[in-house]
């Protein structure tokens, strides 16, 4: 599972690193149409705390949307929706 958080989900995408997951994160100012076209090229999952970019996600990206960019928000949603284990390879990737 490859991953791609937008700029608000820097600190998401982090733990997600911890937790072993291939995931990368948006510069901050990153425009929508570069941060959509990255998740298609590296055929990444996008999460975002937009939900225009769910909304105009093409068939080629599955996008997730939470209103909120707090860990704790994200962390259960990203249990039930992608099977993520926090536990699943801890500290294996640099973050």
């Amino acid at each position: 599972m490859r991953i791609l958080c937008d700029e608000m989900l820097a600190r998401v995408g982090r733990w997600l690193r911890i937790a072993g997951y291939d995931t990368e994160w948006c510069e901050k100012g990153t425009p929508d149409e570069r941060v959509l076209a990255r998740a298609v090229t590296e055929q990444r999952i996008l999460l975002s705390c937009d939900r225009r970019f769910v909304e105009i996600a093409t068939r080629e990206i599955e996008a997730y949307y939470q209103e909120s960019a707090e860990l704790e928000v994200w962390v259960p949603f990203l249990e039930e929706a992608l099977g993520v284990d926090w536990e699943r390879a801890p500290w294996s990737r640099c973050i």
